[in-house]
């Protein structure tokens, strides 16, 4: 289940949480760069790590550059004011994932680069049919093999919503079981 680092209010905005203040990186970042910056930099944490679409818009994005796609998408004035080459970001945004990983966290996200690896090297791949140089049988095998992953994708997702408390409801949407500080 994804440990809960930060807080959004019901707007998105985040704010500053125990947890932030208990985790030397991210009380660092608070007091290097300001509270609004700061803040700003979590929300792209945990756009970066959040794999449920129920709370990320940016869950489906390709792992590769997903943290630059995301700071150009939603706070691109960040990095005229914060050295995001920084160590301290860095270690902080190595270190959320390490938070957010579970195992089965892990495996999707293991076969979600596979699968994008895929779909990149097919999407780019001339096709030649000619007998002597073709290519025909490499772009078949690896449609089997992406046949095969997508079905491991789609397990995998499963299992990874099942541990995200996403449950199915009646015509295919989505619901969030609460968790308990929501309860509370």
């Amino acid at each position: 289940m994804k440990v809960n680092i930060f807080d959004f209010d019901s707007k998105g905005k985040p704010k500053i949480t125990q947890q932030v203040k208990d985790i030397y990186y991210l009380q660092a970042i608070v007091e290097k760069y300001g509270e609004e910056n700061a803040l700003k930099l979590f929300k792209i944490f945990d756009f970066v790590h959040n794999l449920n679409p129920n709370e990320n818009p940016f869950a489906n994005l390709p792992e590769e550059n997903k943290f630059e796609t995301i700071l150009r998408s939603t706070y691109p004035e960040l990095d005229l004011v914060v050295d995001l080459e920084d160590e301290l970001i860095e270690s902080a945004l190595d270190l959320i994932e390490e938070l957010y990983e579970t195992m089965k966290y892990r495996a999707y996200k293991v076969i979600k680069i596979a699968y994008e690896k895929i779909v990149k090297e097919i999407e780019f791949t001339d096709i030649n049919l000619t007998k002597e140089s073709g290519n025909i049988g490499e772009i078949k095998k690896a449609l089997e093999t992406f046949e095969g992953l997508n079905k491991k994708l789609s397990t995998s997702y499963q299992e990874l919503e099942e541990e995200m408390n996403v449950v199915r409801v009646r015509g295919g949407g989505q619901a969030r079981r609460k968790t308990q500080t929501e309860l509370e």
